[in-house]
């Protein structure tokens, strides 16, 4: 959304920003969507042993646990809304949220 956010503010022509758009999913999205069809298919159709089962369902509980913790001690902290980002990825804090 920040990129077709940036197409539409710079001064280009409709044609331009299309192709900018077409630019950006030949480069990041193709590969992408090739990345995780490969992925897929190669891991798919490997079973799980019992071991990186229950290793699997540990570590996703440590991070629900890590979650609700967050949500109850600190439920300031994930602030939607409160931080856009950047186009070259940092967080830019916006008008009246609070700085750690």
């Amino acid at each position: 959304m920040v990129y077709t956010r940036l197409l539409t503010l710079a001064d280009l022509s409709p044609a331009g920003r299309y192709a900018y758009l077409a630019a950006y999913n030949l480069i990041y999205i193709v590969p992408l969507a090739l990345i995780v069809a490969v992925f897929t298919r190669t891991l798919g159709a490997r079973k799980l042993t019992e071991r990186e089962g229950r290793l699997l369902k540990l570590l996703s509980g440590v991070m629900m646990l890590e979650l609700g913790l967050l949500l109850l001690l600190a439920p300031e902290t994930p602030e939607p809304g409160r931080h856009r980002l950047r186009a070259d990825g940092a967080g830019v804090a916006l008008p009246g949220s609070r700085r750690g």
